[in-house]
């Protein structure tokens, strides 16, 4: 397994002590852990590239790994009352539509590589974390990073369902 593919793990692995340590309310501990599963976010795809290492799985392990990290710690924010329980389910299920797209193009022998608006989804997405740990949840910059990850997470959900229909209509 490559250096990239090692970095990712690290991304999954740091789901189990951040979902414990923010329902616990250690949210000095829980802000470090984001911070690093940002950076590893960075640095997975920064290895893959310098070292040659890109890869289909890797692809798609990153990806998973993104979805496991957000979306544990986005239930977590909605079962202590961090964010609105709504938009936990909206990402769920925008991550749930969007990956079985996926594993139907890969079923196909396609797999779809994030794109610039997933991207920018996931960069608000921990921007939003970190805020809600940082500023009250009634903060007016809170409630805008909510919602610009909310327009992010519906947009390149669209995004990627459109593209991944046309891909299957293709391979028809």
């Amino acid at each position: 397994m490559t250096l990239a593919s090692w970095i990712t793990l690290s991304r999954i692995i740091l789901v189990i002590p951040t979902v414990w340590l923010l329902g616990a309310g250690h949210y000095g501990w829980v802000l470090c852990l984001i911070l690093i599963s940002a950076l590893t976010d960075y640095l997975d795809g920064l290895a893959a590239r310098k070292l040659n290492q890109i890869s289909d799985v890797g692809k798609v392990l990153d990806q998973v790994a993104d979805k496991i990290f957000v979306n544990s710690v986005f239930i977590v924010m909605a079962v202590i009352g961090s964010i609105p329980s709504w938009f936990a389910v909206v990402t769920v299920g925008r991550d749930f539509l969007v990956n079985g797209f996926r594993t139907l193009c890969a079923s196909k022998g396609v797999v779809v590589p994030a794109d610039i608006w997933g991207k920018l989804k996931t960069v608000f997405q921990f921007v939003l974390m970190i805020s809600v740990l940082l500023m009250p949840a009634h903060n007016w910059f809170v409630k805008t990073v909510l919602w610009l990850a909310l327009v992010l997470i519906l947009f390149s959900g669209v995004s990627y369902v459109r593209k991944m229909v046309r891909i299957m209509e293709g391979i028809r």
